[in-house]
């Protein structure tokens, strides 16, 4: 998905809770990292630390055409945990609010790779999400 506010995502999780009966949420930061490093690994990237492989696990500025790319198991491997897309493609919504900010992570499809490591979090302002 791409478009997708803080808001819209929060109000997923609660639609498919409800729906389903299980809970759902988004993931903290620290969650998040954990789940892109394959379980706590020290992967710079989730599925490698080789910067020559990462193209075999994400899309970014040098693969994407210029754009999002679809989530495709036969395109991507997925890291050690067997998740897609940790790295690059679009940023990811965390429940994480760091003072008036709203943390995402992962990098996405114009970033290079340095900008899209584990590591890494992008703040939005939360003056820019008010509607």
């Amino acid at each position: 998905m791409i478009n997708v506010s803080w808001d819209d995502a929060v109000s997923f999780c609660e639609w498919i809770s409800k729906e389903s009966g299980a809970r759902y949420r988004l993931p903290t930061e620290s969650e998040w990292e954990y789940a892109a490093r394959s379980g706590g690994k020290k992967e710079r990237w989730a599925g490698t630390n080789d910067e020559s492989r990462l193209k075999e696990y994400a899309w970014y500025c040098a693969n994407s055409n210029g754009r999002t790319q679809p989530v495709d198991t036969d395109k991507k491997k997925a890291n050690g945990l067997g998740l897609y897309d940790m790295s690059g493609n679009v940023w990811e919504w965390t429940s994480t609010q760091s003072g008036g900010h709203r943390v995402m992570r992962g990098g996405s499809w114009f970033n290079a790779p340095e900008s899209m490591g584990c590591s890494r979090r992008f703040k939005r302002c939360l003056c820019d999400l008010q509607v």
